[in-house]
């Protein structure tokens, strides 16, 4: 994500060799809030003069709701990273965070026990690897539908009992995404794979797999954030 002069995106996009780049207009906003009641993002903010559609990088500790979610969902179109593991929340809302197309990275809640539909759906810019933390136990329908640039997802638990479909896209059938480890992938396949009596699940999501290994730093991101005046 690149952050440029207001009125200038244009011309960025325009340019030869910036057609791969995220243009957000004005200086980054970041927001570090603390709820102390639930349903409360939206004031908290407010009361910090802070805009929900102009926060950028977004860090929330505390008590959520499905209220806050939405607003999440509904007025932060412009989202790069958010921070919400010393929240509460134990569900990630269906469509909370679909379609946010400058998304690069998120921290999910420690509580975290289900991530609903399509939650991520369309965020074609996360990447690197997405921790889930160990208490998830079910991941719905086409919840990283389009995230194409998103090469792990893994669950650190063992607790996983529901997968939807096409968590990665149409086309991919649950019977190609379980498979068992060991096995080569061709490029394109994504893949759910059990290590030593189910201790541990990791989903693949790569154009190229040279190894089932899981990546060496579960927390590896890709996060490019440059202001240009």
């Amino acid at each position: 994500a690149i952050f440029v002069p207001l009125g200038s995106s244009d011309s960025y996009r325009r340019g030869k060799r910036w057609e791969t780049f995220a243009f957000i207009e004005g200086e980054p906003v970041g927001a570090t809030v603390q709820i102390a009641t639930m349903g409360s993002l939206a004031s908290e903010l407010i009361r910090a003069g802070i805009q929900p559609k102009d926060v950028n990088f977004l860090t929330v500790e505390g008590k959520m709701d499905e209220a806050d979610f939405t607003l999440i969902r509904n007025y932060m179109p412009n989202l790069v990273s958010a921070d919400l593991s010393k929240c509460n929340a134990t569900v990630i809302p269906d469509y909370t965070f679909t379609q946010k197309k400058y998304l690069l990275n998120i921290t999910l809640p420690h509580a975290l026990k289900s991530i609903g539909q399509r939650a991520f759906s369309g965020c074609g810019r996360l990447c690197g690897t997405l921790e889930l933390p160990p208490g998830v136990t079910a991941i719905e329908y086409g919840a990283f539908m389009g995230c194409d640039n998103l090469r792990y997802v893994l669950a650190t638990g063992d607790k996983i009992t529901t997968l939807g479909d096409n968590l990665f896209g149409n086309g991919i059938e649950k019977n190609e995404e379980l498979r068992m480890k060991n096995e080569e992938f061709p490029c394109g396949v994504f893949a759910l794979r059990s290590q030593i009596l189910h201790s541990s699940f990791l989903i693949l999501h790569s154009s190229f797999i040279p190894s089932l290994a899981p990546p060496r730093s579960s927390s590896t991101v890709c996060v490019s954030v440059r202001y240009l005046r």
